[in-house]
């Protein structure tokens, strides 16, 4: 019985227990899983782009700046257009790093690949699963930067509440036994608001 509308510039924090549905959620919007009843409805210009807690999606025989560059040595952020290597820069991938293979790079190093490759993608949607695991300060620092001038939605699955106080206009909040509940703002305003009705 969840009614969820993501509009262009919405972040919606999605957090609960373990196994609770947070990840069969994103599968489910995703096609991956079938939902139970109802509908899931994409807008037509709709783009979606998914970033997984394996970190799928990235050629470990291509180079760094090759798993980004896409047939393409610009990047448009917001409205300004900038160079692929510029881009990379953003996520901590000097000159040097952008050359190396992906297959030879630390877990944090791939996720910060993996996600300069999905925001890269042209997504006008962007669904996260546990974007910051295994990330350091400064790649969550760009991570958010990212993410609060992206012009379009986003659905975050974390635990990062932090990181949630950063990023989301509002929380989606699975509270066991299906029960679902949306609240405005942040991770603190999501208490406060959880607080009052108990």
């Amino acid at each position: 019985k969840l009614d969820l509308v993501v509009p262009p510039g919405e972040r919606v924090g999605i957090v609960g227990p373990n196994g609770t549905g947070k990840t069969t959620l994103l599968k489910t919007l995703l096609g991956d899983l079938p939902h139970d009843s109802g509908t899931v409805t994409f807008a037509p210009t709709a783009k979606v782009m998914y970033f997984d807690q394996n970190r799928a999606g990235i050629d470990d025989a291509a180079t760094v700046l090759d798993n980004v560059r896409q047939g393409s040595d610009k990047v448009l952020i917001g409205d300004q257009w900038i160079t692929v290597f510029s881009y990379l820069e953003r996520f901590l991938f000097d000159a040097h790093k952008q050359r190396q293979a992906a297959g030879t790079l630390s877990g944090g190093e791939r996720a910060r690949l993996a996600l300069a490759k999905m925001l890269r993608g042209g997504a006008n949607l962007v669904l996260l699963d546990e974007p910051t695991n295994d990330l350091d300060l400064p790649t969550l620092a760009t991570l958010e930067d990212m993410l609060t001038t992206f012009g379009g939605g986003a659905i975050v699955v974390t635990h990062d509440r932090y990181f949630l106080d950063r990023v989301a206009t509002s929380i989606l909040a699975f509270e066991g036994d299906g029960k679902v509940t949306r609240y405005a703002g942040g991770f603190a305003d999501y208490e406060v608001q959880r607080d009052l009705m108990a």
